[in-house]
This record gives C-alpha cells, structure tokens and sequence, in this order.
C-alpha cells in the first residue's frame, strides 16, 4: 500500500531528523538519503549522501553510492551516477541503476554489461533484461534484443504488452522472431 510506505518513510524521516539533530554520522545521513529517495526527492537525497559520504567507512560508502547514483539519474546527472554506482555495492539493483545511467548516456556497449551483471545476480530481474534489450535495440543488435525480450516476458508476462507498444523496437516488431518472443 503506497500510502502506508509514505506515512512509514514521514515518520521514519522525522525520527532520523532527530538523530541528526542529537549527532550528526554518515549512518544517520544514509538512512536521511535512502528516506529522501522513497519519498521522491533526489536533491535531498544526493545531499545526504554526499554528507554520509564524509567520514563514512567503507560498508556506509558503497551503500550510499548505490543510493547517490539513483538520485543522480532522477537528476539527469549520468556520467556522476555511473561513477557512484561503480562504487556501491555489488547488488542487482546497483548494477540495474549503473546500466540504466550508462543507456542514458548513450553508452550501450557497458550499459549491456551491466544489466547482464544484474541478471547474473538476479536470474529473475525482468526488468533488466528488458533494459539490456532496449540497450541491444539502440546499438542495433537484434538477436539480442530478442533474446533479452525472451528472458524477461518468460519471468514477467505483463511486459509482452509493453514490448509490443514499446517505440524503442519499433524496428524488430514485424520480425517473426520478435513476435515469437513476445507469444
């Protein structure tokens, strides 16, 4: 229920505000900056994090980058969210947002990596392997954009739909093989 995770993340906020208020560590503006980006506030976020960032060790560090990176595509700011997320952790999410930063900026070859390095972690991340198609399409690389389709509608068929429509394989669409993926 959306407005029961926002009521948790205000309440969560306000308890956080508190501890900063008492002290000020990384750990408390990590969890500010995780609670910022729930509540859809990138700038606060980034701004948290880069203050979490400051004397954090380096667990806290690898987890508001994963954090800092995700605000930092809400911003459009895709060159500095692939450096944060090459610095978090090493989960299919992190790797989801640094392949999604690097298709924004148009780098399809290491946004590829990426979202493979995402499934590798992640065999049932649909999504993922939706991004790597559309990072497969834009390089113009059809197997892949069928085989990455494949993978996703075989985890989440609601993204046959959504494939179908997608103007990102407008090219492939009347391909027996894109169709055959999509059945």
């Amino acid at each position: 229920d959306p407005s029961k995770m926002s009521a948790m993340a205000t309440k969560a906020a306000a308890q956080l505000d508190i501890a900063a208020k008492i002290k000020e560590t990384p750990e408390v503006h990590a969890n500010l900056a995780t609670v910022a980006l729930m509540q859809g506030n990138p700038y606060k976020a980034a701004s948290h994090a880069s203050k979490a960032l400051n004397g954090a060790s380096n667990d806290v560090a690898r987890g508001v980058n994963g954090v800092k990176g995700a605000s930092e595509i809400y911003m459009a700011k895709y060159d500095a969210a692939v450096r944060s997320e090459s610095s978090a952790s090493d989960t299919h999410v992190n790797l989801f947002n640094k392949g999604l930063a690097q298709l924004l900026n148009k780098d399809y070859a290491n946004a590829s990596s990426s979202f493979a390095e995402a499934t590798r972690k992640n065999s049932n991340y649909a999504i993922a392997f939706y991004g790597a198609a559309v990072a497969a399409a834009r390089a113009g690389n059809g197997d892949a954009v069928v085989s990455n389709l494949t993978s996703a509608v075989k985890i989440d068929p609601s993204l046959k739909d959504k494939a179908l429509t997608d103007l990102e394989f407008a090219k492939w669409s009347t391909s027996d093989s894109f169709r055959n993926a999509l059945k």
